[in-house]
This record gives structure tokens, C-alpha cells and sequence, in this order.
């Protein structure tokens, strides 16, 4: 229904979630949204996906650098001071006997670090860290998914195994 209403209403496109990551996409929807506005010469949706895929340099893991204020990936700030995100990610940075990163349920994660607002905080810590992420990767011409750092299942969050953790200094 609200769809229906949204499209009568002067609404371009809408887009069901959870996004889906091929097909209808939210990028296709805004680049779509975004070609219908503009002069009729412009390029369409699929040529500017295909250009600013072949400038953009796929993510295939990369160095997470701990720093006493600062935490980087491939080289770029990705949380910056002594945050929740820091917090959390000094926990999933632990690893197993096996060699494999810790994971932990939302749940857990608040217990541990006595989170103000529970899973709930947690779970919008993470949403904000993976847009950063994102962005602060593009910024650097680096394509990278919301879950291609931070992974979010079976049995909780934890760090992608592309990922090389490191404390500063060593």
C-alpha cells in the first residue's frame, strides 16, 4: 500500500528490503531516479555502474591497523577515538584456538561491554561503522560491501577471514 501511495505521489522507483544485491538494487534505483532528472544526453544507469565499477578496485581483505586512538583498514581511518565501534571491535578482534576470529550475538556484545541500550546500541554501532567503511573505502577507490569487513551471521558478528589484524607497532 504505501508503495502504491509513494509512486502516485511523484515517488520515481522504491526498492523492498532487505536490498537486494543484484537485479533491482538501491543503486540502480537512485541511478535510475537520478538519469530521469537529468538532460537526455547524459550517460544512462548501466554505463555509469560500468564506469565506476571499472575505477573502483574490488575489496579482497586487507591490513586492520590498531592504533592507541584510531583504528585504519588498507590504510584508511575507520574509527576514529575511543567509540563503541572501538570497543567492539577490540572484542571481535580476539581469535579462537583455531585461528578463526570470535563472534558474538548482539546480545553478548552489550553484556560485555555493559552497552547502554543493549543489542539495540550495538546493532546501530555497526550499521554506522559498515557506512563508513564503505565510504571511507570508495574515497580511497576501493569497492566494498557493508559485509564484506563485518560479517553478521549464524552465530553473530565477527571479522571477515580477509582480514589481517594488527596493533600499531607491531
Amino acid at each position: 500500500d504505501l508503495a502504491v501511495r509513494v509512486m502516485k505521489n511523484g515517488a520515481v522507483d522504491y526498492v523492498k528490503k532487505p536490498f537486494p544485491t543484484t537485479g533491482n538494487t538501491l543503486d540502480r534505483a537512485i541511478l535510475d531516479a537520478l538519469a530521469s532528472c537529468g538532460p537526455k544526453d547524459e550517460p544512462t544507469p548501466a554505463v555509469i555502474t560500468k564506469q565506476r565499477a571499472a575505477i573502483l578496485t574490488p575489496f579482497e581483505g586487507g591490513e586492520m591497523v590498531f592504533y592507541a586512538d584510531r583504528v585504519t583498514l588498507c590504510g584508511v581511518m575507520i574509527v576514529e577515538g575511543q567509540t563503541r565501534m572501538r570497543q567492539i571491535l577490540d572484542a571481535l578482534r580476539e581469535k579462537r584456538p583455531t585461528g578463526k576470529f570470535v563472534a558474538y550475538s548482539g546480545a553478548k556484545l552489550a553484556t560485555k561491554l555493559k552497552a547502554v541500550g543493549g543489542q539495540n546500541a550495538i546493532s546501530e554501532a555497526v550499521k554506522q561503522f559498515r557506512d563508513t567503511v564503505v565510504e571511507q573505502l570508495a574515497s580511497k577507490d576501493i569497492s566494498c560491501g557493508r559485509q564484506e569487513v563485518l560479517l553478521s551471521r549464524g552465530s553473530g558478528y565477527r571479522l571477515a577471514e580477509s582480514i589481517v589484524v594488527r596493533s600499531a607497532g607491531q
